[in-house]
C-alpha cells in the first residue's frame, strides 16, 4: 500500500480534523484545512478510490445561500421526503476524448434546457437535495484511481497550484441543466471566474501529463443544489429558478484545493457518500 504524501499550502490556515461527513469544517470565509486521511482502514491495499479535486464552500457562504434555498419548492418537497442519499456534486467521466474547453466568465455559465422536461409527479418522492454543509465547487473528476496513483494526483494539483493565487468568488444566480429524470438545479458562480477557469484547466492540464485521465467534459462552474428530475411541476421549478437567478451571495476568497475520495461503497445503505478529504493543497 501506497504512503500518501501530503502537499503543504502556501501560507497554510489552521488545521483542524474533517466533520462527521468528512468536509472540511468551514468557518468565517475560509475554510480550515482538513487532515488528509490514511488508507489503514481499506481492507483491500489495491481497491481504486473515486476522486475529485474541489474548492469547498465556506460555512458562511454555504449558510447565506441555503437561507434562500430552504424557501425553494425543491427544499419544501425534500421536507416531506427525506434527503438525497447520492448528493455527490461530480461529474461522470463519460467523455475523456474531448479537451476541457474555456467557459465565459459570468455566473450564469452551465446552460438551461427548456422547462418542459420538470413534470410533476406522485408525492413522496425525494427531490434530491444536497446538504449545505456538502456544497463544493468541483475542479476536476478522476473517477477510480489506484491508491499508489494519489501521490501523482497530488504533485500535479501542486504544480497548478503553484502558478495560481488565491481566488475571489461569490455564489450568484444559478439554473437548470439536464433533462427529466436527470436535471439538476444549481447555482453559479461569480467573481474572478476567468482565474477560476484558468485554474482548472491547468489542474486537468497537470493531471493529463502525469498520465491520469480527468474528465474532459467543459469546466462550468456551479454548486449542485438538487437533483429534483421531474418530481417538481413546471412552474415550481420556474419559479426556483427565478430566485435563484436574482441571488447573489457574499465574496470569499478560495486559497486551497481538497482531494477528495467519494467512497460510495462503505456507506450504509440509504446514507449520503462520505468524502474523505485526502489531501490539500494551498494556492
Amino acid at each position: 500500500m501506497s504512503t500518501i504524501r501530503t502537499a503543504q499550502p502556501k501560507n497554510s490556515p489552521s488545521t483542524s480534523g474533517p466533520t462527521a461527513n468528512g468536509l472540511p469544517p468551514a468557518a468565517a470565509s475560509t475554510p480550515p484545512s482538513p487532515q488528509p486521511q490514511p488508507h489503514a482502514n481499506r481492507t483491500e491495499p489495491t481497491e481504486k478510490l473515486r476522486l475529485f479535486v474541489a474548492i469547498p464552500v465556506p460555512a458562511d457562504v454555504a449558510s447565506d445561500l441555503q437561507s434562500v434555498v430552504a424557501d425553494l419548492h425543491i427544499a419544501k418537497h425534500q421536507r416531506t421526503t427525506g434527503f438525497d442519499t447520492n448528493d455527490a456534486d461530480i461529474n461522470t467521466a463519460s467523455s475523456r476524448n474531448r479537451p476541457a474547453t474555456r467557459a465565459k466568465p459570468s455566473h450564469h455559465t452551465p446552460s438551461s434546457p427548456s422547462q418542459k422536461s420538470m413534470r410533476g409527479r406522485a408525492s413522496g418522492r425525494s427531490s434530491r437535495m444536497v446538504s449545505h454543509d456538502r456544497w463544493h465547487l468541483t475542479i476536476a473528476f478522476l473517477g477510480k484511481v489506484a491508491p499508489p496513483a494519489i501521490p501523482a494526483v497530488t504533485d500535479a494539483i501542486r504544480r497548478a497550484a503553484q502558478r495560481s493565487h488565491p481566488i475571489e468568488l461569490a455564489i450568484a444566480g444559478g439554473g437548470r441543466f439536464g433533462r427529466g429524470r436527470y436535471s439538476v438545479v444549481w447555482a453559479g458562480i461569480d467573481g474572478d471566474v476567468d482565474a477560476l477557469v484558468e485554474l482548472a484547466l491547468d489542474v486537468r492540464s497537470e493531471l493529463t501529463a502525469s498520465g491520469l485521465t480527468p474528465d474532459s467534459k467543459q469546466f462550468r462552474p456551479h454548486i449542485t443544489l438538487a437533483r429534483p428530475g421531474d418530481r417538481i411541476t413546471n412552474q415550481q421549478a420556474s419559479q426556483d429558478l427565478l430566485t435563484l437567478r436574482r441571488y447573489h451571495g457574499p465574496t470569499w476568497v478560495a486559497n486551497q484545493l481538497v482531494l477528495f475520495d467519494s467512497n460510495y461503497g462503505h456507506q450504509p445503505k440509504g446514507e449520503a457518500p462520505a468524502y474523505r478529504p485526502i489531501d490539500v493543497v494551498g494556492l
